[in-house]
């Protein structure tokens, strides 16, 4: 008979090694996704028919129920994959030395390249094994220590990695095919950096699934960086173990900030140096050098709301908010860096929009840069001021910041914001009630969910189209064949027709 503490001994080990399971596989699968656009858009089929060997292999073990081989097996796997996918990627640098109208340059530059995406793609198939690894429920309870390193490899590599082999697959596939070359090497930094803020949110600022063991020591000393200065100021909250160590975080801080800048002057290194260049170069490095930081500072801010906790945390480039809010030692720089990405932005990219659309209104008596950009910026504060203002009360009394006129000022401030933005786009001051109504009815809408608000907001654009059809295309007398037979529509009656037709399926 086994001794009654004996016994105790292993319930409560039983009972620990129940709350020692992996508790984040969504999200980890979310992000492990481009493994499989590698091995579909792959050149060659080898690698993908090795996957699928290999996971059946692994499938037939897993059911004779061999742990130990289960374990050898998956790193097995991750080799071949990987080897194979160096091999055939190899090859095809092989195939185009072939190619008389390649020079040497040329050459080099492909084995570069073909070097990095090996490494890259290497990386995210250690990802995926590591993954499969902490699928073994088993290894949490008998190996806790191999199985907590197995969690911190997987959420440290896995998001850089995946923003680079996603990003690269999208503008390859979609943007390049679509738009060109010019475009999709514009929008690959922007689109690395959205991808890398993803998941520095939702994979690096997880909390580790093994923290309530006492073993681990080193994590929280890795993270008692991040909660020493809340509990000087006399905060209560038990901030989580992260599982990304500070030096991973730093890491991921410090390719956020630098990486996608990087990719747009070794891209367009040239073009900007020139003595040819335009001002849309130096906005676009503007922009490219801001919008990273902005992203950075948000993940910041979520965590200082704690609506997102989060290790990453640069006191010298964010300086920490007290208690009591945000400093304004900690928001100049920020606030310096979003009216440069603002002022950048409008010129580059929302000018040229308001022109596109102020000339339906106005033809080629369009108004001048300067004066667009100064109606964006005032619709733009008055915008700010109604988010500001939006349930804001008094830290002295608690109550309303204008009390009993909270709401009337909030409808100014979004009535103004609506005002100004028609301004930019060419709308006339006769028109100006439609952008007005068009903004009180959307927030109204948005915040109340009434569908009464909706059909405010159908009609104010049906308006519109309305006075747009009548205004520019009216006089135009051209009839267009209908699938009716012997049936001929007006060119004006066809556009009314479909801007009522849009609004009776909106509502």
């Amino acid at each position: 008979p086994i001794p009654q503490q004996t016994q105790q001994q292993q319930q409560q080990q039983q009972s620990k090694a129940t709350t020692f399971t992996y508790q984040h596989n969504v999200s980890v699968l979310f992000f492990l996704s481009p493994v499989l656009a590698i091995l579909w858009f792959h050149p060659s089929a080898y690698p993908l028919q090795v996957f699928l060997f290999v996971v059946l292999a692994l499938y037939g073990v897993d059911l004779a129920n061999d742990r130990d081989l289960t374990v050898v097996g998956i790193w097995i796997a991750f080799c071949m994959v990987s080897a194979t996918n160096a091999w055939t990627t190899f090859m095809e640098i092989i195939t185009m030395e072939g190619n008389p109208q390649q020079s040497q340059p040329q050459h080099y530059y492909y084995v570069m390249m073909a070097v990095l995406q090996i490494s890259v793609e290497t990386l995210l198939f250690l990802c995926l094994a590591c993954w499969s690894t902490l699928q073994l429920t088993w290894l949490h309870s008998d190996m806790p220590l191999f199985a907590h390193q197995m969690e911190r490899l997987l959420h440290s590599v896995l998001p850089p990695t995946c923003a680079t082999v996603l990003s690269h697959q999208l503008t390859t596939l979609v943007v390049q095919k679509n738009w060109g070359t010019d475009v999709a090497t514009t929008f690959l930094p922007y689109l690395f950096c959205g991808l890398l803020t993803a998941g520095m949110l939702w994979i690096g600022s997880l909390p580790s699934s093994f923290q309530s063991s006492t073993s681990w020591s080193d994590t929280k000393k890795d993270n008692h960086h991040n909660n020493h200065n809340d509990n000087n100021h006399g905060s209560t909250t038990v901030e989580p173990t992260y599982i990304v160590s500070s030096s991973a975080a730093r890491i991921h801080s410090m390719l956020l900030l630098l990486g996608p800048a990087l990719m747009h002057v070794g891209a367009f290194s040239r073009r900007i140096m020139s003595s040819y260049a335009s001002y849309d170069e130096w906005q676009d490095l503007m922009l490219i050098w801001s919008i990273p930081y902005l992203l950075h500072y948000m993940i910041c801010m979520f965590h200082h709301t704690q609506k997102w906790t989060s290790p990453y945390q640069l006191t010298l480039l964010f300086p920490k908010a007290v208690s009591t809010g945000t400093s304004l030692r900690g928001a100049f720089v920020p606030i310096c860096v979003s009216v440069c990405a603002s002022l950048a932005l409008q010129q580059r990219h929302l000018i040229p929009l308001c022109h596109f659309v102020s000339y339906h209104f106005n033809g080629h008596d369009l108004p001048s840069t300067t004066i667009v950009s100064i109606y964006l910026s005032i619709g733009t504060l008055f915008a700010l001021f109604a988010v500001w203002i939006n349930g804001r009360k008094s830290s002295t009394t608690h109550e309303l910041l204008f009390g009993e006129y909270q709401e009337d000022v909030l409808q100014v401030a979004i009535g103004g914001a609506g005002a100004f933005f028609g301004r930019a786009m060419g709308m006339p001051w006769s028109l100006l009630p439609l952008p007005v109504l068009l903004t009180l009815g959307l927030t109204v809408w948005i915040s109340t969910g009434m569908l009464r608000f909706l059909m405010i907001v159908l009609f104010t654009v049906h308006s519109a189209m309305t006075l747009l059809f009548s205004y520019r295309y009216g006089g135009i007398q051209y009839t267009i064949p209908t699938a009716l037979l012997g049936y001929e529509v007006n060119l004006f009656r066809l556009g009314m027709a479909a801007v009522a037709a849009s609004c009776m399926i909106g509502s």
